[in-house]
C-alpha cells in the first residue's frame, strides 16, 4: 500500500540507526519516561516472514489491494494529501527498507527553550537500524536531495548543526505553503463534515531534528533528545532509557517471545507526566480529545481509583507472524497486578473452553467471558461513593432502587456469558441473528422477576416446549429460561438455541473440526474465548456490499415507524443512507478472493499474576 511503503520509507530515511552501533533499537534510545512505544526488531526478519504467509499473497491480489488503499482513503487516517505533496520532492522508490530495527516513541518533555504557554510539549523518536552502510547512503542521500528540493520551492527551512561531532539537519516545514501546494485552504467551501483538517489546522511538530550515526538514522522532534540518542549510540551515558524502565520490560515480559512487532503503552508513565505538569494545560488537552469530560473533572480521579483503573501499569502487544498454528498471532496483555474494583470482576478461576449442546453447527461465531455478576453492584456502590458529596447523594439516590432490585438477579447468574452468532442463508438484510446466554442455578427468580417486569416494558409471556418465553414487539428482543439458562435475544435465535439445548444427540460446533482445529491452538484454559468463522464473514460482508439498498430498507424498517412515512420522506432517508456509504464498499473484491487466503480465527484471554494476557489467532487456510 503506498500509505504504508511512505511510511516506512519516510521513517527508513528521516530516522537512523546502524549496525556499527550498539543499542540501536527503540527500547536503547527512547528516554525512560516514553508513554507509547513501538518496535520492530528486524525489518528483514519480519518481511521474510510476512511473505511466507498467505497474507502476502492475500495482498498481491489487485483487486484487495484498490480495496483497501480506497478505504484508507475514505478514512480518518487519510493521508493522501501529505502523500500527493510529499512525491514532489521524494520518489519513496529511492529509499530502501532498512533491514535492522526500526522503532517509535512518544514522549512529554519541557520545551526545549521555557514557554509557559506550553508548560510540557509531546515528541516523538523515530530510528531506523539500516543494518548495511550501502542502503543508508542510499537512503540518506533520497532524503538529503528532498529536504534540498522542499528548501529551494519555500516548503520548509533548512538548518545545520552539530553534536559530539555528529551533522544534525534541522527542518522548520511552512504548513501554510505545503497547504497551498496540496491545493489545500483553510476557507474551503467543502462542508465541515466532509473536510478533512489543513497541515496549519493540525497540531503538527513545528521542528524536526534528523541526524545520521554511522550507517543508519535517527529523527527526533526534540533536539535535547536527538542528542541523547546519538550519545547512546555512540556509546555515551545520556540517563535512563526505556530499556531502565520496569513497567516496560514487564509488560513485554508477558508476550511469547520471537515477536517481529511490538508495542506498549506505558499507562502509570501517562498518570505520572499529566501530574507534573500544569492542570489546566492538561486539562486543555482532555477536554479537547474526550467531549463531555469536563463534567467529570471533579470525580474522574477518584471514580477511576474506585474502578481499580490505576492499577493497570502498562498494556503491551506483539505480532508473530507464520507460526506453526497461524499465519499471524497477535499477542496482547495489561500489566496490573493488583486486581480490584471492576479489574477483579475479570479475575475469576480459569477454566477450558468448552460448549453447551445450544450451540448449533450453524454458528458462525461464538465468546465466551467469564464475569463475577453478583459482585457488580458492590463495585458501583463503591464507584458512586468515590464521587463528590453532592454528586453522590443525587446518584446514590438515584441509583440504590435499581441496585436493590438487580442484586438478587445478578446473585442467581452464573459466572459466564456466552454471545452466539449466525448468519442465516440465503443472504438477506437481516440474516445476521445473535443471542446471549447466561447459566442460573435459580431459575425462578428471573421468572418472578420478568412477571414483575413484564407489565412495565411490554414483554409478554408465552409457553415454548415445556419451558418459558417473553416477548416484546418494539425494542424486538425476547428472553427465554429453561436448560439451566437464561436465553436473551431475537426470537427466532432464542427458540433455535432452546430447541436445540432440548434435544437429543443433535450436532453441535463443538464437534465439527473447524471449531476443534481453532481451539486447539489456544490454552487449556481461560476466561475469555472467541471463535470465528472467516469464511462466512467475509462472504456476508461481500452480499452486503453487493446488495446496499436492501440493507438500507431493513434499517429503515428496523426503525419501527416506517408505515407512516410519507413517500417523500421515506425517499430522502433512502437517499440519505445511500449517500452516508463509503463509495469504496463499490470496490469490495469477490469473497473467494479473500477467502482462500485466510483461516478463521480464535482468541484468549487468562489472568496472570502479573495482570492478564491472551492470543488472537489468525489460522492458516485449510487446504
Amino acid at each position: 500500500m503506498n500509505i504504508a511503503k511512505s511510511l516506512l520509507a519516510l521513517a527508513a530515511g528521516l530516522a537512523t540507526a546502524c549496525a556499527a552501533h550498539a543499542g540501536a533499537t527503540i527500547a536503547e534510545l527512547a528516554p525512560r519516561h516514553t508513554l507509547f512505544a513501538a518496535g520492530v526488531d528486524s525489518v528483514a526478519g519480519a518481511r521474510a516472514a510476512f511473505e511466507r504467509t498467505t497474507l502476502h499473497d492475500l495482498w498481491k491480489n489487485e483487486r484487495v489491494r484498490a480495496f483497501v488503499i480506497a478505504t484508507v482513503k475514505e478514512s480518518a487516517i487519510d493521508t493522501s494529501d501529505i502523500n500527493d505533496v510529499l512525491a514532489e520532492f521524494l520518489d519513496t522508490d529511492d529509499v530502501p527498507l532498512p533491514g535492522g530495527a526500526l522503532g517509535f516513541a512518544y514522549f512529554l518533555d519541557e520545551p526545549d527553550r521555557p514557554n509557559a504557554d506550553e508548560p510540557f510539549v509531546a515528541h516523538f523518536l523515530f530510528v531506523a537500524d539500516y543494518a548495511d552502510d550501502a542502503n543508508a547512503d542510499e537512503a540518506w542521500e533520497a532524503i538529503d536531495d528532498a529536504i534540498e528540493r522542499a528548501a529551494a520551492r519555500r516548503a520548509l527551512e533548512r538548518t545545520p548543526s552539530e553534536h559530539a561531532g555528529v551533522e544534525i539537519t534541522t527542518i522548520r516545514p511552512d504548513y501554510e505553503r505545503l497547504d497551498e501546494m496540496a491545493g489545500r485552504e483553510e476557507d474551503d467551501d467543502t462542508p465541515w463534515w466532509e473536510r478533512k483538517p489543513t497541515l496549519v489546522e493540525r497540531d503538527l511538530p513545528k521542528a524536526f531534528h534528523i541526524a545520521r550515526v554511522g550507517g543508519a538514522m535517527i529523527v527526533c522532534t526534540s533536539a535535547m533528545r536527538l542528542h541523547d540518542a546519538i550519545d547512546r549510540l555512540e556509546g555515551v551515558d545520556a540517563g535512563p532509557t526505556l530499556r531502565d524502565n520496569e513497567d516496560y520490560t514487564r509488560a513485554l515480559a508477558q508476550l511469547p517471545a520471537g515477536a517481529s512487532a511490538h508495542a506498549a503503552f506505558l499507562l502509570r508513565a501517562s498518570r505520572e507526566a499529566m501530574q507534573g505538569f500544569d492542570d489546566d494545560a492538561v486539562g486543555n488537552i482532555l477536554y479537547s480529545a474526550i467531549p463531555g469530560l469536563w463534567m467529570l473533572t471533579d470525580s474522574l480521579g477518584p471514580m477511576m481509583d474506585a474502578l481499580g483503573l490505576n492499577e493497570l501499569l502498562a498494556a503491551s502487544a506483539g505480532l508473530r507472524l507464520d507460526t506453526p498454528d497461524a499465519a499471524a498471532e497477535l499477542s496482547y496483555a495489561a500489566l496490573v497486578p493488583t486486581k480490584r474494583g471492576a479489574l477483579s470482576l475479570l479475575d475469576v478461576p480459569a477454566r477450558p473452553f468448552t460448549l453447551p449442546a445450544f450451540v448449533g453447527p450453524d454458528a458462525t461465531g461464538v465468546s465466551l467471558m467469564r464475569i463475577d455478576f453478583p459482585a457488580i453492584p458492590r463495585i458501583v456502590r463503591e464507584v458512586v461513593m468515590a464521587m463528590p458529596e453532592d454528586e453522590r447523594d443525587e446518584m446514590m439516590g438515584q441509583l440504590e432502587f435499581v441496585l436493590q432490585q438487580a442484586e438478587p438477579l445478578l446473585g442467581a447468574l452464573g459466572g459466564e456469558l456466552m454471545t452466539v452468532e449466525r448468519v442465516e442463508r440465503p443472504f438477506s438484510a437481516d440474516s445476521k441473528r445473535a443471542f446471549y446466554a447466561i447459566p442460573t442455578n435459580e431459575p425462578q427468580t428471573f421468572i418472578h422477576a420478568l412477571g414483575m417486569l413484564g407489565q412495565l416494558i411490554g414483554l409478554a409471556p408465552r409457553d415454548f416446549q415445556g419451558n418459558q418465553i417473553w416477548e416484546a414487539e418494539f425494542p424486538p428482543v425476547t428472553v427465554g429460561i429453561g436448560f439451566g439458562h437464561v436465553f436473551i435475544g431475537d426470537t427466532p435465535s432464542v427458540e433455535s438455541a432452546m430447541r436445540q439445548a432440548g434435544a437429543a444427540d443433535v450436532p453441535t460446533l463443538g464437534a465439527e473440526e473447524r471449531f476443534t482445529r481453532a481451539v486447539r491452538s489456544l490454552g487449556r484454559e481461560g476466561t475469555f474465548f472467541t471463535y470465528s468463522d472467516t469464511r462466512t464473514a467475509v462472504e456476508y460482508a461481500a452480499w452486503v456490499a453487493a446488495n446496499m439498498d436492501s440493507v438500507f430498507l431493513e434499517r429503515i424498517r428496523a426503525m419501527g415507524f416506517e408505515r407512516e412515512m410519507d413517500p417523500e420522506t421515506y425517499d430522502r432517508i433512502l437517499r440519505s443512507m445511500r449517500e452516508s456509504q463509503p463509495k469504496s464498499l463499490e470496490l469490495f473484491p469477490p469473497a473467494e478472493d479473500i477467502v482462500r487466503h485466510l483461516g478463521d480465527t480464535a482468541a484468549e484471554v487468562r489472568p496472570t499474576d502479573d495482570g492478564f494476557a491472551g492470543r488472537w489467532l489468525l489460522l492458516h487456510p485449510q487446504r
